[in-house]
C-alpha cells in the first residue's frame, strides 16, 4: 500500500474546519485538543498532568454535545416542545457544571504555574468554549 503525504497550510487548514458541519467540527474539536493535552502533559509533573486531565475529561460525550447544539440551534428558529425543553435544560445544566469543574482545576493549574487563569486557558485550547 502507498503512502500519500499531503502538507496543507495552516490557513488552508483553517477553511476546511470553518466549512465543517457542527457535529464533525465538535468531534474535530475535541481530538485537536487531547492531542494537545497529550503534547502538554508530556512536560507536566504528575499534578499538573492530574489536572489536565480532569479539565480535558470534564466535557459532555460527544452524542450529548451534539443533541445539545442541536436543540439551540432548533430553539433558535422554532418552539421546542416541552420534552426538548426539559431535555435542553438538563443539558445545558450538565454542560455548565462540567465548565465549573474545567475552571476550577484550570484555576489550579492557573495557581501552580503563577499565571492568570485567562492565559492559561487559552494556553490549553480552551478559550473558544467562552466567547472568544
Amino acid at each position: 500500500m502507498a503512502t500519500l503525504q499531503v502538507t496543507v497550510s495552516p490557513e488552508d487548514l483553517l477553511q476546511i474546519v470553518v466549512e465543517m458541519p457542527q457535529p464533525e467540527l465538535d468531534n474535530f474539536t475535541a481530538k485537536v485538543l487531547v492531542e494537545k493535552a497529550r503534547r502538554t502533559a508530556a512536560t507536566l509533573n504528575a499534578t499538573e498532568e492530574e489536572l489536565v486531565a480532569a479539565i480535558y475529561a470534564a466535557q459532555l460525550p460527544p452524542g450529548q454535545r451534539e443533541r445539545l447544539h442541536a436543540l439551540g440551534a432548533k430553539a433558535e428558529d422554532e418552539k421546542l416542545s416541552t420534552n426538548e425543553q426539559q431535555e435542553l435544560a438538563q443539558l445545558v445544566e450538565q454542560s455548565e457544571a462540567l465548565n465549573v469543574v474545567r475552571m476550577t482545576k484550570a484555576s489550579e493549574l492557573a495557581t501552580l504555574w503563577q499565571q492568570p487563569l485567562a492565559t492559561v486557558v487559552k494556553q490549553l485550547g480552551l478559550w473558544q468554549s467562552y466567547g472568544e
